[in-house]
């Protein structure tokens, strides 16, 4: 048995070094867990460089877009993409100004029911809102409750204040002035110093009924115009009483 104390020279064929066991029993599976690390890092690499790659893809088919077929298109083979989102956006506008109402709501329903992730998806809400909204023979009820429904279910976007001042404004429309001015005076409350706020502010203004010129004022009959009190100042002095005609 070599003495510990002895300093060993490694380059004696014989000697073996602290570790060599652990070494041998498992130097297969240390080489194996480098290999996957490395496969794994170009999986990552080659990912990575074809997302950035697809990306661009879809960036320039999205800048050509011109047509519902090509906006389809993108949508079909970039599904997941945010640029879809953008397309589906631009296809239900096309299709709403061509006077296709119902093919416009189907991509607006489509757009918010399923791209959770998507970050215009208020967008679409208020743009099915006011479809509801231009529709010939829609109801105050139906519009109503469009715009309101928009804001309860995107609650801390953008829309939800301008969602709930077109549903305002158009019981305001309606002539229905006592629910608008509710209305008007929620998004005053809610949304303090905001340019919404300030709009709805005004149309309290103008809805809410205003007290006449001098309502809630009273006169002392003691203080009518003429009488002695009026012309003494004092309401309480006595009446003075007139003096003889000098013949």
């Amino acid at each position: 048995m070599q003495n510990p104390n002895q300093p060993i020279d490694p380059l004696e064929p014989d000697v073996h070094l602290p570790g060599d066991e652990f070494w041998e029993a498992n130097k297969g599976k240390i080489f194996a867990g480098i290999a996957l690390v490395l496969v794994v890092s170009l999986g990552v690499i080659s990912y990575m460089a074809w997302s950035s790659s697809r990306k661009q893809e879809a960036m320039a088919a999205f800048a050509e877009a011109q047509t519902p077929d090509a906006w389809r298109e993108i949508i079909r083979k970039y599904p997941s993409d945010a640029i879809a989102g953008n397309s589906a956006l631009l296809l239900a506008a096309f299709l709403r100004e061509a006077g296709q109402r119902d093919e416009a709501r189907a991509e607006y329903d489509a757009l918010v029911a399923s791209r959770g992730d998507y970050p215009l998806r208020s967008t679409a809400g208020l743009a099915l809102a006011e479809l509801v909204a231009s529709a010939p023979g829609s109801t105050t009820d139906a519009i109503v409750t469009a715009f309101r429904q928009a804001a309860v279910e995107f609650p801390n976007s953008y829309v939800a204040p301008y969602a709930r001042f077109a549903a305002a404004e158009e019981l305001a429309r309606a002539e229905m002035n006592d629910q608008a001015v509710i209305a008007f005076r929620e998004i005053v409350a809610e949304y303090q110093q905001s340019p919404i706020a300030r709009m709805a502010s005004m149309q309290v203004q103008r809805l809410a009924p205003q007290p006449a010129p001098g309502a809630g004022m009273t006169i002392s009959p003691a203080a009518a115009p003429g009488s002695p009190a009026e012309e003494t100042g004092n309401p309480s002095a006595p009446a003075e009483p007139a003096e003889p005609a000098q013949p």
